[in-house]
């Protein structure tokens, strides 16, 4: 790859957290060049820095946390570097002040906050993603547990099926992104929605292991929408918004979505296992209209 042909490139990039244990260093030194219409995956077990990394390259660490090192550029253009030469404290010195202590929160103008929240394109796509991530956090969190409790399988088998949930998650998220950026993020993100529903209902319903075995296909799919809908969100971004816009709009539906833990619990307890992911299977069919009315009023939002 020529440096010609580099969309982003990350360099030697380092981000700590400093705790009463002493320093973690959650991404030590990570370094990947991106060129335009490439797919790159990160790949690694949970505790990995996946997370911290991708965190790091939006400038959403906040304390405890710190980028203390590397470089990363987008279409030329350096979003993250620090001065050769150290602070007096000895601290890395950023070559700007788009690194500082400062809260994300603090740099925050709520009128251009409101602004952003109350553009159609935006608020829709936020809905869409606040309703898929609800259903996520909640398989995440009990997809195994639904399968030992409801379906009387072994631990081993529930592991079994839960870790290729996993793999459908990764290769169908390249996948959809690939479908996405061919024939449209609402084509993408609908069929998936789609997928999901058909899959958590296949769950409730299956009663033999291939029958099992094809919705947790369909549930992997289902969940792989976010290489589909967070393009989504940059498409209706402008070039200066889609640093603390997009990082704004991901924290906001992140935090909303990260509820389906607690709510599938909640529901699990008062409706029992076949009631609780039935409401799941509603609200992924639900995010299908939505978007399946959205292309009827000709992709208004």
């Amino acid at each position: 790859m020529t440096r010609d042909d580099t969309l982003l490139s990350v360099e030697n990039l380092q981000t700590q957290f400093h705790t009463e244990e002493g320093i973690v260093r959650a991404v030590d030194g990570v370094s990947f060049d991106i060129a335009e219409g490439e797919i790159v995956g990160l790949v690694g077990e949970s505790g990995a820095g996946k997370s911290v990394a991708t965190s790091s390259l939006l400038r959403l660490v906040e304390s405890p946390g710190q980028i203390v090192g590397g470089e990363v550029t987008f279409k030329g253009e350096t979003l993250i570097g620090f001065e050769d030469e150290p602070g007096p404290d000895g601290d890395p010195v950023p070559r700007d002040d788009m690194l500082s202590d400062e809260a994300m929160r603090d740099r925050i103008d709520v009128r251009e906050l409101y602004d952003l929240l109350s553009r159609p394109a935006i608020a829709f796509t936020l809905l869409i993603a606040m309703l898929g991530t609800y259903v996520v956090q909640g398989l995440l969190s009990f997809l195994p547990t639904f399968l030992i409790e409801f379906r009387a399988y072994s631990a081993a088998l529930a592991g079994t099926a839960f870790s290729a949930f996993f793999v459908v998650r990764t290769v169908g998220q390249i996948a959809l992104g690939r479908v996405s950026d061919s024939y449209g993020r609402d084509y993408a993100i609908a069929g998936s929605m789609l997928a999901g529903g058909a899959g958590v209902a296949l769950l409730m319903e299956a009663r033999t292991l291939p029958t099992v075995g094809a919705a947790v296909l369909l549930v992997g799919l289902g969940t792989s929408f976010f290489s589909a809908i967070d393009p989504r969100f940059l498409d209706n971004l402008a070039a200066e918004e889609r640093g603390t816009g997009f990082g704004l709009v991901r924290t906001g539906y992140t935090v909303v979505g990260s509820t389906g833990s607690l709510g599938l619990g909640i529901l699990a307890d008062s409706l029992g296992w076949y009631d609780a992911f039935g409401v799941l299977a509603a609200l992924f069919l639900l995010s299908f209209l939505l978007l399946a009315a959205n292309a009827v009023v000709g992709g208004r939002y």
